[in-house]
């Protein structure tokens, strides 16, 4: 409010008997003095209205209780879209309900599941001696810390890194989180964000949780669970800000909605040679070929990575069998990446809940549009069999 009216200025009025304006007089304070300033924001309508109608159609077919997505250029820090459903015109009386107006995005937090995994991958990688194709025991589905069994859907014995994150194994990112120190990881999430709030100051955001990095040391299978995305919370916002790090050569980049506000410089969590390591395995993990439960995100002549993500919620108590949210983290074109879509659908109740199933749709058609929309030259062009390369 102070950035639009500006202060320092005010007006002297002198009026007569009858209450009447005989004088008005503008009085500066030259020393306080700031001119009104326009509030310019960084979302692109187009990609806003694209990105609403993708969301509502998922959450249509799928019956969902409420979701939000976030489209952002990983480049400059601009947040291109911001979306939620349910949604309400605030111009509409009878929209004015909190569960209408709510912005889910900053609001709701949550568990991030196997979104996380890449972030593990690529701490093993940095800091120790993982490689995209060092082999995991995977211990065909099954692998028990203490009186805790950690379950895998995948029953292999072991697989390669590259395939740990394209079939999402949660043995093989615990595995990966085993072989380092707790504070290597607890570092990690507490710089991509977890934790805290955003720098975007809009109201009703709610910065999730890390815990203490004490808690991780002392007890293994809750350190454990922290390598698959459980104990750990984040909103949608969060989410498109922690894969920026994969988007920028490893340096975290704050997001921003005014473009006004000036962030701080990136701050480096990897080193370039791992995230382009990780980038490629992304990208494995949309590959129908190998697998992959995100394969739906792919987008027709752009190479695109991705993490999908699914978790239980948490329903008087305890874990449900039965409640879900469902998740999609990607970017695009991995050949020189661009932009970053996070997608968060809460209890889908038809046709499946898996963040791959669910999700990765919405994510590709967001994707697709916002690419088509910045004019962005497809960097896999050849995947089309009707296109051949006729000179180099």
């Amino acid at each position: 409010q102070d950035w639009l009216k500006g202060n320092g200025t005010s007006t002297r009025i002198v009026k007569d008997a009858k209450g009447r304006v005989i004088e008005r007089q503008e009085i500066i304070d030259h020393e306080n003095h700031r001119e009104s300033q326009d509030l310019n924001l960084t979302i692109d309508r187009r990609i806003q209205i694209s990105a609403y109608r993708a969301l509502k159609t998922g959450m249509i077919k799928h019956e969902a209780v409420a979701g939000s997505v976030i489209v952002a250029d990983m480049r400059t820090g601009d947040i291109l879209a911001m979306v939620n459903q349910p949604a309400g015109n605030p111009n509409r009386l009878e929209d004015r309900r909190a569960a209408l107006l709510k912005n889910r995005a900053i609001t709701d937090i949550f568990e991030p599941g196997s979104t996380i995994k890449p972030f593990v991958v690529a701490a093993g990688m940095e800091y120790g001696n993982w490689k995209p194709h060092s082999m995991v025991k995977t211990g065909r589905g099954g692998y028990r810390i203490g009186k805790n069994l950690i379950r895998d859907v995948s029953l292999s014995d072991s697989m390669d890194v590259t395939t740990v994150l394209a079939k999402s194994s949660n043995i093989g990112v615990v595995k990966i989180a085993e072989s380092l120190e707790p504070s290597i990881l607890f570092n990690i999430y507490d710089k991509i964000g977890i934790g805290q709030k955003s720098q975007i100051r809009l109201t009703g955001e709610e910065a999730g949780r890390l815990g203490t990095l004490r808690r991780w040391q002392l007890d293994p299978f809750e350190y454990a669970t922290k390598a698959y995305g459980y104990g750990i919370s984040v909103n949608t916002l969060k989410l498109a800000q922690m894969y920026t790090v994969f988007g920028n050569e490893g340096n975290y980049r704050p997001l921003r909605l005014v473009k006004n506000d000036y962030y701080p410089e990136t701050t480096p969590i990897f080193s370039q040679r791992v995230t382009e390591q990780v980038l490629t395995m992304l990208e494995a993990a949309t590959d129908k070929s190998r697998g992959a439960g995100g394969w739906r995100a792919t987008v027709p002549n752009f190479r695109v990575g991705g993490k999908s993500g699914t978790i239980r919620k948490i329903v008087n108590g305890k874990y449900s069998s039965t409640h879900h949210r469902s998740f999609f983290v990607g970017i695009a074109p991995i050949s020189d990446p661009r932009y970053v879509v996070a997608v968060m659908i809460d209890e889908p109740r038809k046709d499946g809940y898996y963040g791959g199933l669910v999700a990765a749709p919405i994510f590709s058609e967001v994707m697709r549009s916002t690419l088509r929309i910045m004019g962005t030259k497809p960097d896999a062009l050849l995947d089309d069999p009707n296109i051949k390369l006729i000179a180099k």
